[in-house]
């Protein structure tokens, strides 16, 4: 961001789309410093769209819900993975390209008057 920053405020146009994640909701247990991280990313997001909005640069932040994609494999396995679509509305996982989707949303004209949110992508998964 430091090295765009100065052509964005130039051109009194940008767009910044940072990555969170459903556990600030949620909390996470021995995962303290994760969740913490991701709160602070949502703090910065909110700071930014306050200080940058006046230049017509946007900031906004997509807090995905669990993805599986390859991980380690201490990761939830078996009941772990029933019991999250379980308590997701739409009754299955998301996929890398639904982040990518609303990523790509935010960063197109049509998000022209949408700044300082937090995107849930996660099937619901925070209603419940």
């Amino acid at each position: 961001m430091q090295l765009l920053l100065p052509d964005w405020r130039a051109r009194k146009s940008g767009r910044v789309s940072n990555i969170g994640s459903e556990v600030t909701e949620l909390g996470s247990p021995y995962r303290g410093n994760y969740v913490a991280a991701k709160g602070a990313m949502l703090a910065m997001t909110r700071s930014w769209a306050t200080e940058l909005g006046p230049e017509g640069i946007t900031v906004n932040l997509v807090a995905p819900g669990w993805i599986p994609v390859r991980a380690p494999r201490r990761r939830k396995s078996g009941g772990g993975r029933a019991r999250y679509v379980e308590g997701t509305p739409l009754a299955h996982f998301g996929t890398p390209e639904d982040v990518a989707n609303m990523v790509v949303f935010l960063a197109s004209e049509k998000a022209n008057f949408i700044t300082g949110q937090k995107f849930a992508v996660n099937g619901g998964h925070t209603l419940l």
